[in-house]
């Protein structure tokens, strides 16, 4: 754990964020602080965003948190904090917004949190190219700035299960997507592929080139090196595609 990470440990516990009793868990979005300033308050409302975004995989980026409060007077004493943000979207939107209520007397106020979030994501440990197998091997959990939540995605990724390759190209530290990795596409753009037509009743196949990646059954254009044309068809199984009828016409 880095100093800023010991840091706010040690600012969950002093503040009672540590094993928070709330009468609906830890879920409530609402907790009691005793501060005396607001630099004590934006440490225990990170202290507090990070628990509550603990179960997403997600944390905050405490270096570039940034709080504003309504009110004039400086905060000090015991409030009652509430989240007035939903912990179960997948990444709250910004700022995030709470509401102060004194122990004591005052009036309710309210404070605007502005920080990145973060998320641990697979990331590509090296050069990686479209169609080669995929190995967990292949891929390192970097901190990212959090757009959407994914927790759990090289667990996913790496399930046992049916061969899986890249779908795309991916150069050393770029984020790898679910729609990255999956099942070879029979036939994949830009390789070549074995193009079947029927003449007077014979069956004449030639080489050509995929112009798109597709399945079995799926059409797709392809073009001829002599002579030079682009042709309707339909894959039939791995690097194999045979003409649209229209075409042999």
């Amino acid at each position: 754990m880095d100093s800023a990470g010991a840091g706010l440990a040690a600012m969950a516990v002093v503040l009672g964020l540590s094993g928070l009793s709330h009468p609906q868990g830890s879920e409530s979005g609402a907790t009691s602080m005793r501060v005396k300033n607001e630099r004590d308050l934006m440490d225990g409302l990170i202290a507090f965003t990070q628990q509550r975004l603990r179960p997403a995989g997600l944390s905050v980026n405490v270096q570039r948190a940034q709080m504003t409060l309504s009110g004039s007077d400086t905060p000090s004493g015991v409030y009652e904090v509430r989240a007035l943000w939903n912990a179960d979207e997948e990444v709250p939107s910004q700022p995030l917004r709470f509401e102060l209520r004194p122990e004591i007397g005052g009036t309710a106020r309210e404070a605007y949190l502005a920080v990145p979030l973060m998320l641990e994501v697979p990331v590509a440990a090296r050069a990686l190219r479209r169609g080669d197998a995929f190995s967990c091997d292949d891929v390192v959990l970097q901190p990212r700035t959090a757009r959407t939540s994914t927790p759990g995605l090289l667990e996913q990724l790496c399930r046992p299960g049916a061969a899986r390759v890249l779908l795309r190209d991916l150069s050393a530290g770029q984020t790898v997507r679910a729609a990255d990795v999956g099942v070879a596409y029979d036939v994949m753009v830009g390789t070549r592929v074995v193009l079947t037509t029927m003449d007077g009743g014979v069956a004449v196949s030639v080489d050509a080139t995929a112009l798109s990646d597709a399945r079995a059954g799926q059409r797709v254009n392809v073009r001829l090196a002599h002579p030079r044309r682009t042709l309707p068809a339909r894959v039939t199984g791995t690097g194999t595609v045979q003409l649209l009828e229209a075409e042999q016409r």
